[in-house]
């Protein structure tokens, strides 16, 4: 891990998008708990990646497409894209209380100097469509 500098900026080396992991309203943590209650895992059962309109249009994606998210550290395959206009261009959103699309795979490994604290709440990515990929 390295010290925290300033918040990844995009557009460097085709990564053009900052990723904000966050908390949905269905899910706490990964899940351990409130992936066991049935309608909780009804209303969210996936990790899915939320992207402007104009972003969408220019990436040529569509609502519900299957889309790779990847970063210098890694990548996550196989998320269902949600157009929104609650999502600034030039960023993205993804849940990270999926286990089996780990957003903490592709965050960078950077941490706070004081309290050592990790920064997996953001990095910069490119979105790639998993269509490409088959």
């Amino acid at each position: 891990m390295h010290r925290v500098g300033a918040i990844p900026r995009a557009a460097q080396s085709g990564i053009p998008f900052i990723l904000n992991t966050g908390r949905t309203v269905e899910h706490w943590h990964t899940r351990t708990k409130t992936g066991q209650v049935p309608i909780l895992e009804k209303m969210s059962p996936s990790a899915w990646l939320e992207m402007n309109p104009r972003d969408a249009i220019r990436l040529n994606l569509k609502q519900h497409d299957k889309v790779t998210l990847v970063s210098r550290r890694g990548r996550v395959p196989n998320l269902e894209l949600r157009i929104t206009e609650i999502i600034a261009p030039g960023q993205v959103f993804m849940p990270f209380h999926f286990v089996e699309t780990n957003a903490n795979q592709i965050t960078q490994s950077a941490f706070d100097p004081i309290s050592r604290e990790p920064n997996y709440k953001q990095c910069a990515v490119k979105v790639e469509s998993a269509m490409e990929k088959k």
